[in-house]
């Protein structure tokens, strides 16, 4: 008799859970939650704002650069930033990481392939990942770096101007004859100077259009 007491008394208590389970699904069907970037992951993205709440649609912004190329002609380059989720692999509910992607094309310039800038946040990690890259295409040894920990950052005069909070990458070549050689990454400015081996350079002058929502 006892046992089929407590048989009776686990049934109802995985009956009574299965039940709460399902109306927690429902509860919370709907509700998805969406990791938010920071002011200090905006900084890094190509989006004049210190604050932006996700709410699950794709963000778009185009800009317009102004470069100084190889110290003598300038050039305008256009870099295009999105914000987008995914879904988290080790969430229980539903919660979406957020990434955010500028994308620097030099299409239209020799030497210059393109560069990026790409932020990656979870609910379970910090600071969020940053994805560094930068490529003239030539098939030299291309910048791909990738920055997990919190950096202690450097100043650096670019034309005159003086930048705070800059990452300096060296990326090291075996022939010193291809590829790129410093990639200056600022703050609030995004690149500001990348360098190939070659001699072949770009400097920012002025981010002419910054953040203009698609």
């Amino acid at each position: 008799m006892k046992n089929i007491s407590r048989r009776i008394l686990v049934n109802l208590f995985f009956c009574t859970s299965l039940i709460y389970l399902m109306n927690g699904c429902d509860y919370n069907k709907g509700r998805t939650k969406y990791i938010q970037l920071t002011s200090d992951d905006l900084a890094h993205l190509y989006i004049n704002l210190d604050t932006l709440y996700y709410d699950g649609n794709e963000i778009e912004y185009k800009d317009s650069i102004l470069f100084l190329l190889n110290s003598v002609d300038t050039i305008t380059v256009g870099v295009r930033t999105q914000i987008w989720s995914t879904l988290s692999q080790f969430a229980i509910l539903d919660v979406r990481d957020i990434t955010g992607k500028s994308t620097i094309n030099f299409n239209k310039t020799p030497r210059f392939y393109f560069a990026d800038i790409e932020i990656f946040r979870d609910d379970y990690t910090y600071p969020s990942r940053k994805i560094f890259t930068a490529s003239k295409g030539d098939g030299g040894r291309n910048l791909d770096e990738w920055v997990r920990e919190i950096n202690t950052l450097d100043t650096a005069c670019i034309l005159g101007r003086q930048y705070e909070d800059v990452y300096k990458f060296l990326p090291p070549s075996e022939n010193h004859e291809s590829g790129i050689k410093t990639v200056y990454f600022a703050k609030k400015y995004g690149f500001i100077m990348i360098e190939g081996y070659d001699g072949s350079k770009v400097e920012l002058i002025e981010i002419k259009s910054k953040g203009v929502k698609e």
